[in-house]
């Protein structure tokens, strides 16, 4: 029997043993659901991914035959890790994952909440770990009841214990900046060849040059002088072209863009009474652009990038919102991956713009009406072994952090 026979026979006998049952991200509308609802995120590689959005990666796989009718998908060459818990020591480490599925049920879901704000809806024979005097034991979601202790993870790596993949977040930042058909770029003089780089250049091109001179993608970010739009401004001139942060420089970067999140407006203007941070941020900020401007023109002064190239840069690399921007920020999902300081760094400017000190309650905070960038700095803090306090409530959610473990 092969090694692909072996796997097929292993699922089938898995799927029949749920104390067995782990690993395992299921997908499917909430009427299919087993386990988990399809909004639910599954923690694979270092990154969140909606249990719907894994299912369809891997839908149109030929199915592994089984004797239950599940729907059934091999992912074993896929390299899919996720974190393991190990039931009778406790600890966790990572895991593979070599198969998905999903299955039908009539069934409603049931939503559980923990005290920290967490929730998932699964299906009521979903078994979730419970911690009490005598150790770790399988209770089914079904039977759980308030006051019950969850085991959840104090920490989550990302894909490597060290964290610092510098060249994968340059090689990420490059990619998405190659999206946008408007974007050019400029190779700096001394990586220019005839017979492979121009200049300025479409990402098409650039890439097309940088396969045909072996040059990895990673290595290509560096060589990058300047980004410019291929549009003219209204007045007829090219927007002005804006410097890339180099390696030195991207904490300095991913702070200032954590302040724009925090306070920021949709035209990417800082605004805020703090002379001392506003000047900070223009500081960094000229770094790139050269032309940011502090105006105090309105009640409240402001700083303006002074680029639209660094605008449509926000947009495209990190999803910087146009519009209602208050309500639609969404936590830039490169920060799962990056590297522990530029995480530290965006997370630091979001707090210096939207945070507050509370004596009485002996935390820090910050307020947003969008729920779902504070779901996701919540699960973002785990990677430093910080956990939080989400209250939700309608137009007004806060995240506490507070306790020596979280702020010391």
């Amino acid at each position: 029997m092969g090694r692909k026979e072996d796997n097929i026979k292993k699922a089938q006998t898995l799927l029949h043993q749920k104390e067995r049952i782990r690993n395992i991200g299921t997908a499917a509308h909430i009427d299919h659901g087993k386990c988990l609802s399809a909004d639910a995120r599954i923690w694979v590689n270092g990154q969140w991914i909606r249990a719907d959005e894994l299912w369809s990666r891997f839908a149109d796989r030929p199915r592994v035959p089984n004797q239950i009718g599940a729907d059934v998908r091999e992912v074993l060459s896929d390299l899919l890790w996720t974190r393991s818990l190990d039931m009778n020591s406790g600890a966790t480490a990572f895991a593979q994952i070599t198969h998905v599925w999903r299955l039908r049920t009539t069934e409603p879901l049931i939503e559980v909440e923990t005290r920290d704000g967490r929730r998932i809806r699964t299906t009521a024979e979903h078994p979730f770990v419970v911690g009490s005097g005598v150790g770790l034991g399988y209770v089914e979601a079904r039977d759980l009841k308030q006051g019950d202790a969850l085991a959840v993870p104090r920490r989550l790596p990302s894909r490597t214990e060290s964290d610092e993949d510098w060249a994968g977040l340059e090689q990420e930042f490059l990619l998405r900046l190659a999206q946008d058909p408007q974007i050019l770029f400029e190779v700096g003089v001394e990586h220019r060849k005839p017979e492979h780089f121009s200049s300025p250049v479409e990402a098409r091109r650039l890439l097309r040059a940088a396969e045909a001179a072996r040059i990895p993608v990673a290595a290509l970010y560096p060589m990058i002088k300047r980004v410019s739009l291929r549009r003219l401004t209204r007045g007829g001139r090219r927007a002005r072209g804006i410097r890339l942060p180099d390696r030195t420089e991207l904490e300095d970067f991913f702070w200032l863009v954590g302040l724009l999140f925090g306070d920021g407006d949709g035209q990417a203007r800082i605004h805020m009474n703090d002379e001392d941070m506003l000047e900070r941020a223009r500081r960094v900020m000229n770094r790139f652009t050269g032309h940011s401007t502090i105006s105090r023109s309105s009640r409240v002064p402001y700083l303006n990038p002074g680029s639209a190239t660094f605008i449509r840069l926000l947009r495209v690399v990190f999803g910087y919102p146009g519009k209602r921007k208050a309500w639609s920020i969404r936590l830039p999902p490169t920060l799962h991956t990056a590297p522990l300081p530029v995480a530290a760094a965006f997370i630091q400017g979001y707090f210096d713009a939207d945070g507050t000190v509370e004596k009485a309650r002996s935390a820090v905070s910050a307020t947003s009406v969008s729920e779902a960038f504070l779901d996701e700095l919540q699960l973002l803090l785990l990677r430093f072994g910080v956990r939080s306090i989400l209250l939700r409530k309608q137009g007004k959610n806060t995240l506490y952090v507070s306790g020596k473990k979280n702020l010391g």
